[in-house]
């Protein structure tokens, strides 16, 4: 008897350490973490199997992503009254692969028809980032950006032979190519008893991923699609990046350290005063909350921004803003009609819907001014608050 509890203390307390790295990094990234589980067999790619039943989940909440409209009245009618959704994900692994299982309710169960135009399947993708991001800022959540290329998962449930299944590498808006450099086994399933979808997500340890896939902590990212509401491309849920943690493994501080901002302990500002320094300062370029007045497109539209960014990366925007440069959308959409015309007879662009400019080497800058020495810390910190409740 005493053997066995001795036995039991000791795997204790060799436990101890793992278990109060992990509080520690939950703590300070508050919300945003996913534990992945070890294991020393193979990992099932059944989604009912016992192993991933007694995993514990993590619940994510996907926002509607309101900055990208289509041409398709009712897909954006329905994307006005869309709401947030919340789903589970797992994640286990052992010396090979890394595999994240994602599961949530939809009782529409819609399904793309192969050959037919103006039918919308259900879809998945989750997305990494392609280097791992050891100077702690992350991807822009809206496929990446120039300095920092993602690589995307996605599966789609289509009426034909074969699964829609397909990897992208991505360097912001419209910039998506497929790509065969990833490699994946990836499974999308309808559980009726659940009343919703099971996607399963293998990644090999090794390739392109290598680096990140095997950090202590490294950033992920969701996004889903309803194909009954018409949703497709940009019209969709997604959710503001997570970190999957693996215990065994060494995590990089500095990136902890410089995301726990708005995470580890509440923002001390004034809404009130940061809604009145965006109206000021903000909204004669970004859409956002009750301010519409400016065009679409002369910045990136702000709606919702709260729900897909974290503080971190809305702090360093407003006083960093070339450290991730957004692409803008559509130039080709806006002409100014009152410039010279080319040999083929087109205006040239309106340059207000240009979001960035070129300088040495192709490097991208922001057009937007640094406020760092605009605003004071108390107000930087009153403007993340409001920026975070426009969910």
């Amino acid at each position: 008897m005493h053997t066995k509890m001795t036995i039991l203390l000791f795997a204790s307390l060799l436990l101890l350490p793992s278990l109060l790295a992990a509080a520690s990094v939950k703590a300070q990234l508050r919300g945003h973490v996913i534990v992945a589980n070890s294991s020393d067999s193979a990992i099932s790619v059944l989604t009912r199997d016992t192993s991933w039943v007694n995993t514990t989940p993590t619940a994510i909440t996907l926002y509607p992503q309101r900055s990208i409209r289509l041409s398709d009245r009712q897909a954006n009618a329905a994307l006005d009254h869309a709401k947030p959704l919340v789903a589970e994900v797992k994640v286990r692994y052992n010396s090979s692969e890394l595999v994240v299982m994602v599961s949530w309710k939809d009782r529409s169960y819609s399904i793309a028809l192969e050959h037919r135009v103006a039918t919308f399947g259900d879809q998945i993708a989750l997305s990494l980032p392609l280097n791992y991001p050891k100077n702690g800022v992350v991807p822009h959540i809206g496929m990446g950006d120039s300095k920092h290329p993602v690589a995307l998962y996605l599966q789609k449930a289509v009426k034909q032979k074969n699964p829609f299944q397909q990897t992208y590498l991505a360097r912001g808006f419209g910039s998506l190519t497929q790509t065969k450099k990833l490699s994946a086994y990836m499974t999308m399933n309808y559980d009726k008893s659940f009343g919703g979808w099971r996607a399963l997500f293998k990644l090999p340890l090794t390739g392109k991923l290598k680096t990140v896939l095997n950090s202590g902590l490294f950033p992920i990212s969701f996004a889903l699609w309803n194909g009954k509401q018409h949703e497709r491309g940009g019209n969709k849920r997604i959710s503001s990046w997570h970190f999957i943690y693996r215990p065994e493994r060494e995590v990089n501080q500095r990136l902890v350290k410089k995301l726990s901002y708005g995470l580890a302990t509440p923002i001390l500002g004034d809404v009130k005063e940061g809604e009145k320094l965006v109206k000021t300062n903000c909204t004669f370029c970004h859409r956002i909350g009750p301010y519409l007045s400016t065009p679409e497109g002369v910045a990136p539209n702000l709606s919702g921004i709260g729900g897909v960014a974290l503080p971190a990366y809305l702090k360093e925007s407003i006083v960093t803003p070339d450290a991730i440069v957004v692409r803008n959308l559509h130039l080709n959409r806006h002409y100014q009609k009152g410039g010279e015309r080319d040999a083929h007879g087109a205006y040239p662009h309106n340059m207000r819907y240009k979001w960035y400019r070129k300088g040495k080497k192709g490097v991208l800058h922001s057009n937007m001014p640094s406020y760092q020495a605009i605003l004071t810390p108390e107000q930087l910190n009153s403007v993340v608050l409001y920026l975070q409740q426009q969910k």
